[in-house]
């Protein structure tokens, strides 16, 4: 089973959806580091964790910036890495967001936004559960005899399996 992940839904309403993003030029880390791809994710990993909003990184000019919802309140600075600590300076405030446009930079903005809309509720949700961040599949909290045993006294079972895309239409209120 490969990792990758396919939506055979189609988003019929993208031009109704808006959202207003900050844009931060990124001090201090360069191509040329041994940990810049890494350094990268943890920036939009930890930044997305801390502030509890969308965060992702792009390259403008070969510059790297941070874009963060607009409603996510200041970043920290200076923000330590590996083997480097990072400077934000804000480049541009509360940029529209326009779904409909097809480009690269906006594509990437546009599906780190999306993915943390659509996965926010299913995270939070008090009776599932997920393994980990890189793992698809989330698990319900009940437990039952017939289940798979994960670790002393903890049961789990299959609940939203992101291949499978008729789980994506069940409400959360539903469970």
């Amino acid at each position: 089973m490969s990792g990758l992940e396919t939506n055979v839904f189609p988003i019929t309403n993208l031009h109704e959806l808006s959202a207003e993003y900050n844009l931060y030029r990124v001090r201090g880390l360069n191509p040329d580091q041994d940990e810049y791809y890494a350094n990268r994710e943890i920036l939009k990993r930890r930044l997305s964790y801390l502030l509890k909003k969308p965060v992702t990184v792009i390259d403008r000019n070969d510059v790297p910036h941070v874009v963060v919802r607009s409603d996510a309140g200041p970043l920290p600075s200076p923000y330590p890495l590996v083997r480097v600590a990072v400077q934000f300076e804000l480049v541009s405030e509360k940029l529209k967001l326009d779904y409909t446009q097809r480009s690269p930079e906006n594509d990437e903005i546009c599906l780190r936004f999306l993915q943390f809309t659509l996965q926010a509720p299913l995270r939070s949700h008090p009776q599932l559960w997920q393994p980990g961040a890189a793992q698809g599949n989330l698990f319900l909290r009940r437990p039952r005899s017939s289940l798979h045993k994960v670790w002393p006294s903890t049961w789990v079972t299959p609940f939203v399996q992101w291949s499978r895309p008729k789980w994506a239409l069940a409400s959360v209120s539903e469970w």
